[in-house]
């Protein structure tokens, strides 16, 4: 029987280079292999796993469908946009607080409560006007008896359905007593139609002294009132003369009816 170690002997040249071989093989670069020269069967797991890829060695062109889609996009910083426009639906809500400069768009400011404003005053410019003069009428000089009677009326037009309206009625006048008497005084009301009173007995002057010689005693009184009506009305602003009171004049009256918005 031949002894091992004459068998080793012979053979180990060709062994070593063998050996010298392998080495060289596995110490070659991947750019040296000709493509599909291993299969993926030959790896020890039998797949082209992620930790088996170096950086950057796959282009684009190479994933399955041919495009970098937003599932194999990781998350990007903001200071890496630097360009281009988003659209809305990317764009996050943002909190007043970061809104520090600049001017908004008018179509840009959403419509503010009026409880929101407690402070500051209006220009007159940008309040909306309410109200529109639907008749108004005047007199002056008029004398003042001892029961009412009218200085002033109007009456409306154009009111043909439910409107609400402001009736405002402005009277200056005054009365007369001799000396020695009680009090008196001039009073206003105002009315609609021939016997509706709305507003009565509303001092437009008065006096209760007990002053010597002849009294004169004059002043003013505006009648505000609304109501809702559906077909045209007459409205009178009345005066008289009332308690010790021997006379009495309507300096001036005015009367005005505007309709509500």
């Amino acid at each position: 029987m031949t002894k091992l170690p004459s068998i080793v002997s012979k053979i180990a040249p060709d062994l070593r280079a063998f050996l010298d071989r392998v080495r060289e093989i596995l110490a070659a670069p991947v750019s040296n292999l000709a493509d599909a020269v291993i299969s993926t069967a030959k790896l020890i797991d039998k797949a082209v796993t992620t930790a088996k890829l170096a950086d950057k060695a796959v282009i684009t062109e190479k994933l399955a469908d041919g495009a970098a889609t937003a599932d194999k996009v990781g998350e990007l910083p903001a200071s890496k946009v630097t360009s281009g426009t988003f659209d809305v639906a990317r764009i996050p809500d943002l909190a007043a607080s970061k809104i520090t400069s600049s001017t908004f768009d008018a179509a840009r400011i959403p419509s503010l409560d009026a409880s929101k404003i407690t402070t500051g005053t209006f220009a007159l410019a940008l309040l909306p006007q309410v109200c529109d003069l639907i008749v108004s009428g005047t007199d002056s000089g008029e004398a003042v008896g001892a029961s009412y009677n009218d200085m002033v009326f109007v009456t409306t037009t154009g009111v043909t359905s439910s409107t609400k309206v402001l009736i405002v009625g402005v009277v200056t006048g005054y009365a007369a007593r001799p000396s020695g008497t009680a009090g008196f005084g001039l009073l206003a009301r105002l009315r609609r139609g021939t016997s509706t009173a709305l507003v009565t007995d509303q001092y437009v002057a008065y006096s209760a002294g007990g002053y010597s010689g002849n009294l004169t005693s004059g002043g003013s009184r505006v009648i505000v009132y609304v109501e809702t009506i559906s077909s045209s009305q007459t409205y009178y602003l009345d005066m008289m003369y009332s308690g010790a009171a021997t006379s009495g004049g309507c300096t001036d009256a005015a009367l005005f009816v505007f309709r509500l918005r």
